[in-house]
């Protein structure tokens, strides 16, 4: 997998989006190890998913679909939550 290949596959996303995704996809790829890819979603309420991503299009698609199974399935689910902060005066 190529680290400088960008997918984002509205034609139609406004520049006033494609061009902060671009900023931050150069920022990930920059502190991540040099053989890993990444997908960063990106959407308004209620309008279409953008995304840019330095992986093939079919991996990031069938790593989207497996997590939406595994979410679906209850395997996947938000972290821990950290611990309460301490009283303070203590």
């Amino acid at each position: 997998m190529s680290n400088r290949r960008f997918a984002i596959p509205d034609p139609n996303a406004p520049k006033a989006i494609s061009s902060p995704m671009q900023k931050a996809a150069a920022a990930v790829i920059e502190a991540l190890p040099k053989d890993w890819s990444f997908a960063l979603l990106a959407f308004p309420p209620d309008k279409p998913l953008n995304y840019v991503s330095n992986g093939n299009r079919e991996d990031v698609l069938w790593l989207m679909k497996e997590f939406v199974a595994k979410s679906d399935a209850g395997l996947v689910g938000p972290p821990n939550p950290p611990p309460p902060d301490p009283p303070i005066g203590n």
